[in-house]
């Protein structure tokens, strides 16, 4: 497997690729995931004989979470009122947010983002330049939440838990960019927020060793 990756991502994320016998080409870090795209894409096409699963564009990616994450929410919390995500993929937003809305039409969709100047591995902002072919951005009810500057005081007495391990928010920007927008838009409807618990990928990526 090759995964191609801006060469400033986290050493845990390149750990764990290799650790699974990947090897990595690195794109320019200043470009983005958005440079990423482009070099995979270029190499896939230089290389018939290459499968690119391109997440971005591949509807197996709502039919997952809608299967699945989707499911999992309705069941642990029917009472539900607005769902917050990072915009990354596309693929949580649009297979989470078609599930919960035949669960309830009145539940909330919304993505929250970067600033455009804020650069943060895991999340994108629409105005770098790329839409990812599997959002529409037509679905959702808030398009983006921005914060400029992640204000760590509204994490404040905050736990995060991915899986079984509790960690320091401020190495992973995007789990904590997520949490500091949500934070925002709850209090901001008025609901008191105390304790968030986020149900992430594999705990293992940030794990050094």
């Amino acid at each position: 497997m090759i995964a191609v990756m801006p060469d400033s991502v986290s050493s845990e994320r390149v750990s764990l690729l290799k650790s699974f016998g990947s090897d990595i080409i690195f794109s320019e870090g200043k470009e983005g995931t958005n440079g990423s795209i482009k070099l995979a894409q270029k190499i896939a096409s230089e290389n018939p004989d290459y499968f690119m699963p391109f997440q971005y564009g591949n509807q197996a990616s709502i039919k997952a979470h809608y299967y699945t994450t989707g499911n999992e929410i309705i069941r642990q919390m029917p009472n539900i009122t607005h769902f917050v995500a990072g915009l990354g993929t596309g693929g949580t937003l649009m297979g989470v947010g078609k599930r919960v809305k035949e669960f309830n039409d009145s539940i909330k969709i919304i993505a929250t983002a970067p600033h455009p100047d804020d650069v943060v591995q895991g999340l994108r902002s629409i105005e770098h330049g790329y839409i990812p072919p599997i959002l529409d951005l037509d679905k959702l009810d808030e398009v983006l939440f921005k914060l400029k500057e992640l204000n760590w005081a509204h994490l404040t007495g905050l736990h995060a838990h991915i899986g079984s391990q509790i960690f320091e928010l401020e190495p992973h920007r995007d789990l904590a960019e997520v949490m500091a927008n949500t934070l925002e838009i709850a209090r901001g409807f008025g609901h008191p927020v105390k304790d968030l618990n986020v149900g992430g990928g594999l705990g293992i990526r940030y794990v050094e060793s």
